[in-house]
């Protein structure tokens, strides 16, 4: 009882850490999707520049593939929301008041695009269209180091994710492995027996087989039952340390994706349970 506890145990824990390297995985991945979604470029017209070729500008460019959302603030919209954010700041109000109502600030048209690296050609667009004699300033080159380095990040956490499961499951697997096998060593003598009345190779081998799959199926349904309670305490302070980004959600995404979480761990659980029971039979087979 005492050493199918200790599989068990061993299990839930092995599983437990595959569970939190997807987790990281996934958090990783919703943190960047969050910081790619608060990048733009900013194209500043001059004061004079006529409205109607600035919406057709952002028409033309929403028709390219690689633009996810072009705003348009008018030179009223920008002066309201300068104003808003400097309202507390005595000197700039009193700065604006002397100008006597003249608007100083220029329309611009704030572009998102679907991934970083596509801002370079949606920016050579700009530069190349027809309306080039009303731009002021694109601040695309002031920002182009910041979102080379966004994309760089985003394409390492992919890779030191891959990398951290593939060497957890190796991990996960050499630790169960041993602990099964010595849940195993102590029937030896009984596997002796039955080879020695005849008992054919799968016939012995059957019930450790089954034994390891019991032990997958309760240590998967512990891992999936202490993650769905540790990340409703933990998600808080999740979105606490990650404060700006906007709502994380991973318990949300954890509880949504629980069926698919469920098949990983009973997968895992149940290959390195099954795998493990075999080889560890099969040294105590010959008698």
């Amino acid at each position: 009882m005492l050493v199918s506890s200790a599989a068990i145990l061993i299990l839930f824990v092995t599983l437990s850490l595959i569970t939190g390297v997807l987790l990281f995985n996934a958090l990783s991945q919703k943190v960047t999707a969050q910081l790619k979604d608060k990048v733009s470029v900013g194209v500043y017209f001059l004061t004079n520049a006529p409205e109607n070729d600035i919406l057709q500008l952002r028409s033309r460019l929403l028709t390219l593939s690689q633009v996810k959302d072009v705003e348009y603030v008018s030179r009223a919209e920008a002066l309201k929301r300068f104003r808003d954010a400097h309202q507390s700041d005595a000197t700039i109000g009193d700065a604006l008041n002397q100008l006597g109502g003249q608007n100083p600030l220029p329309a611009s048209l704030t572009i998102k695009a679907n991934d970083t690296d596509q801002y370079a050609a949606i920016v050579d667009f700009v530069k190349k269209s027809q309306y080039t004699n009303i731009i002021d300033d694109i601040d695309f080159s002031r920002r182009q180091a910041a979102i080379a380095n966004l994309g760089k990040i985003s394409h390492n956490i992919a890779q030191v994710g891959l990398f951290a499961i593939l060497m957890m499951g190796i991990i996960s697997f050499l630790v169960s492995f041993n602990t099964l096998r010595l849940a195993i060593y102590n029937d030896r003598q009984k596997i002796a027996v039955m080879r020695l009345v005849g008992a054919s190779k799968n016939f012995v081998r059957g019930p450790f087989v089954v034994q390891g799959i019991l032990y997958a199926i309760l240590g998967a349904f512990a891992t999936l039952l202490f993650w769905a309670i540790s990340l409703g305490f933990l998600d808080a302070s999740i979105e606490r340390y990650f404060t700006g980004l906007g709502p994380i959600g991973l318990a949300m995404y954890y509880s949504q994706h629980w069926l698919w979480f469920l098949a990983i761990q009973l997968a895992s659980g149940i290959f390195i349970g099954v795998t493990s029971s075999v080889l560890a039979v099969r040294r105590h087979m010959n008698v």
